[in-house]
């Protein structure tokens, strides 16, 4: 399909896009990214869902990959008409991309920002235990609706030392000063609900 194509336009009134064909770029390794991406269009296509699915490395039906998401914001930089996805930060940092809007639940288009983020996570109604949580999708005016999370993994049998020093370090992660320090590296503050839940699991520990 080309970027003027009607079903396009119909979302897009007014921009003026061009009758240039459509590359898609995509991972072409396994990937975080690509199992938060297909999570996302699985919830919202169920020709999709039937397709392709959820994975961390999906047959693709088109397009072109790139290699972690730093190649597939290369590919997407060096070639006419082509759209992907990537890691949030790389998007940010490419000043000469566009980001799209996207129809979030609550049938708002928002741009990928890391509010936006914070806003989905936010949304959660509730947090399990073991925090691993689905984000995409969320309610909210303002949740952007393909969002993430990066979990810490720690080593069952680290002697004590050690894992005083991870804790201790991941705590001040989540305190105040340390999520002012998410933002600048384009990465955003987690919600205090999510992280008052990772501070309790951290304090549940065997440190002393």
């Amino acid at each position: 399909k080309n970027w003027n194509d009607p079903a396009i336009a119909a979302i897009n009134p007014g921009a003026g896009l061009p009758d240039k064909s459509i590359t898609v770029c995509q991972r072409a390794d396994g990937s975080g990214t690509s199992h938060i991406f297909t999570t996302y269009l699985s919830g919202v296509s169920a020709d999709w869902k039937s397709k392709v699915g959820i994975s961390t490395q999906p047959a693709w039906p088109v397009g072109q990959g790139g290699t972690k998401s730093a190649g597939v914001a290369s590919l997407v930089e060096q070639t006419p008409g082509a759209i992907g996805y990537v890691e949030l930060s790389f998007a940010l940092e490419k000043k000469n991309l566009k980001s799209a809007k996207l129809k979030n639940s609550s049938g708002k288009f928002i741009e990928p920002t890391l509010e936006a983020v914070t806003a989905a996570a936010g949304a959660l109604k509730e947090i399990p235990d073991d925090l691993v949580v689905n984000l995409t999708n969320l309610p909210g005016e303002t949740s952007y609706p393909v969002c993430g999370t990066v979990w810490a993994v720690f080593k069952k049998d680290l002697k004590k030392d050690k894992l005083a020093a991870v804790v201790k370090s991941f705590t001040w992660a989540l305190s105040e000063d340390g999520q002012k320090m998410a933002p600048p590296e384009n990465y955003a503050r987690l919600p205090d609900a999510i992280a008052a839940k990772a501070k309790e699991i951290l304090a549940k520990l065997p440190v002393n």
